[in-house]
């Protein structure tokens, strides 16, 4: 249902439904309205000052708005910076450093291909053949480096299998003084 509005401009009612949100009878009116008021907006915002800012990378003056997030003079030197902030948290200077283990690193496909075929494409703990297979680590990648290619190590194990194998360890790294207090009582009790 049409409803009534005035004109923002000129104040002239007009009549149109509500969720077409309209301010303005025609686009003459819109067009004059915004240069009476946005445009003189627009104006005063490029007239403030441009500050005065130092390059951290080459030390040269350049002028910005006191908005603009930019901090460096042009781009190459932004690209410097960024080159010289990388080579400080890569590597061993990363605080999530973990000796070496990374995946990047990491040469999975002839390794997870032997050990499928190795266990015949089957998962090792519900016994279910074929599917979403993983390769898994039956000791963690990053605390055996050694072990990280042996086949004997890898073992396949379907998607559902491996979340839980995962969720275990974790549990069990987390608290391995629990899991071993459990295992001294239940052996109390055979």
């Amino acid at each position: 249902m049409k409803q009534t509005f005035y004109c923002k401009q000129c104040g002239k009612p007009h009549r149109d439904y509500a969720s077409n949100h309209r301010q303005f009878c025609s686009r003459r009116c819109y067009i004059k309205y915004w240069h009476e008021h946005v445009s003189a907006k627009i104006s005063a915002i490029r007239s403030v000052k441009k500050e005065k800012c130092i390059c951290p990378e080459c030390g040269k003056h350049f002028e910005g708005y006191f908005w603009s997030k930019r901090v460096y003079c042009s781009r190459p030197c932004a690209y410097k910076h960024t080159l010289f902030t990388h080579d400080r948290v890569v590597g061993p200077a990363n605080y999530n450093w973990k000796n070496g283990a990374s995946l990047k690193q990491f040469r999975p496909r002839l390794w997870r291909i032997a050990v499928f075929e190795k266990d015949n494409y089957t998962c090792q703990e519900c016994g279910k053949r074929g599917g979403e297979l993983q390769a898994d680590h039956v000791k963690p990648w990053a605390d055996y480096p050694e072990l990280r290619f042996d086949l004997d190590n890898g073992q396949c194990l379907c998607k559902g299998c491996h979340g839980w194998k995962t969720r275990l360890d974790r549990f069990a790294r987390k608290n391995s003084m629990v899991i071993k207090e459990i295992e001294d009582t239940w052996y109390q009790y055979l």
